[in-house]
């Protein structure tokens, strides 16, 4: 954490950028550490914090007379972030061999906006090139693109259904292997507990990891 404040400030006073552009930075280098994921697991109550500070900060610069003056601006920028976001993001993954499922999901996670796209937008308003004007569209269709993520999320099996029943490069794409995750030694022990294994050439292994698929067991199956 010490090193993260660190790069953050040093970022802030060596380059002249802001806090938070250089805080986002620190994120960046730490990720590169071997001790990323139990840093990431020792400081779940700092980000849950600071998850909270981020939505109410959102909230407080929402201007809901922006949703009536300028509804088709704002319609326009949410396409924009959950249709150009998602079509590309999809295209990338698609095209590193990645499985149509893990295409899907990346594709979800980025039909919204993030917290970086704030950074870019307080950036810009410094030197004068976004307005209060062009804050609150963004603002406005970003909380709608929040709102709207879960939606998007229980449609993945929706589309999954639908592309393979359509396309063949999808039929392809749903057949293709997820890579392993690699553990380090420094991840935490009780992330490797409680684990079902499956093994075997039964006729019963893909019906018995499915139920417990859906019943949100930590399940892996080796056939």
């Amino acid at each position: 954490m010490a090193s993260a404040v660190g790069i953050a400030y040093g970022a802030s006073a060596i380059f002249s950028v802001s806090f938070a552009l250089g805080a986002f930075f620190a994120d960046k280098v730490m990720r590169e550490s071997r001790f990323a994921h139990r840093a990431t697991y020792e400081s779940l109550p700092l980000q849950n914090a600071f998850c909270v500070l981020f939505f109410v900060g959102v909230g407080m610069l929402f201007d809901w007379h922006i949703l009536i003056d300028a509804s088709l601006s704002v319609l326009t920028i949410l396409l924009i972030i959950m249709l150009g976001k998602s079509l590309s993001a999809f295209g990338l993954v698609y095209f590193l061999r990645s499985p149509l499922q893990t295409a899907l999901i990346v594709s979800a996670s980025l039909a919204q906006v993030g917290e970086f796209s704030f950074i870019l937008l307080a950036q810009a308003r410094e030197p004068g090139l976004a307005d209060d004007y062009t804050v609150n569209l963004i603002v406005g269709a970003a909380i709608l693109s929040i709102a709207l993520n879960p939606v998007v999320f229980s449609l993945i099996p929706h589309f999954t259904l639908q592309f393979t029943s359509r396309w063949g490069w999808a039929r392809e794409a749903a057949l293709r292997e997820a890579p392993f995750e690699k553990r380090d030694d420094d991840t935490p022990t009780d992330q490797l507990r409680h684990q079902i294994v499956l093994t075997g050439d039964s006729s019963l292994l893909v019906p018995l990891s499915t139920q417990l698929y859906r019943e949100k067991q930590a399940i892996v199956v080796k056939r």
